[in-house]
C-alpha cells in the first residue's frame, strides 16, 4: 500500500500521453492513501480501521482507483511500503498511519 507525502504520489502514464493532460487529470490525483482519506470522510464505519487494516474490509479497484466495501469477508493482509528513517517526513507519515484510525486528511493525521 502506498505511503506518500501530500501531492507526491506516483502517476503512471504512457509515453504517447500529453503530460499536461496527465497532470491535470482528476484520476491522476487519486492514490490508495488519498482515497483512504476520502472513504473515512464519507463512511463512519471505516473510522475503526488503520490504513494497513483497510484491505481486510475494502477492496482496491485499480481501474477506477477507489476503495469498495469487501463483500466476502476473508483475511487479507495490507502491507505498507517501507520507509527509511532517513526519509524524514515520509517515515513519520508511515508511523502515524500505523497508529491513527480513521484519518480523513494529512492534517487530521498530524493532529
Amino acid at each position: 500500500m502506498q505511503v506518500h507525502l501530500e501531492g507526491m504520489h506516483m502517476v503512471a502514464y504512457k509515453s504517447t500521453d500529453n503530460l499536461n493532460n496527465v497532470v491535470q487529470s482528476e484520476k491522476s490525483q487519486r492514490s490508495m492513501l488519498t482515497k483512504y482519506f476520502n472513504v473515512n470522510r464519507s463512511n463512519p464505519a471505516a473510522h475503526e480501521y488503520l490504513y494497513r487494516e483497510f484491505p481486510e474490509h475494502f477492496t482496491w479497484n485499480k481501474s477506477k482507483k477507489c476503495w469498495k466495501p469487501r463483500m466476502v469477508k476473508r483475511i487479507q493482509i495490507g502491507r505498507l511500503v517501507y520507509a527509511n528513517p532517513a526519509e524524514g517526513e515520509r517515515y513519520y507519515l508511515r508511523i502515524m498511519l500505523n497508529h491513527v484510525r480513521g484519518a480523513t486528511s494529512y492534517e487530521n493525521l498530524r493532529t
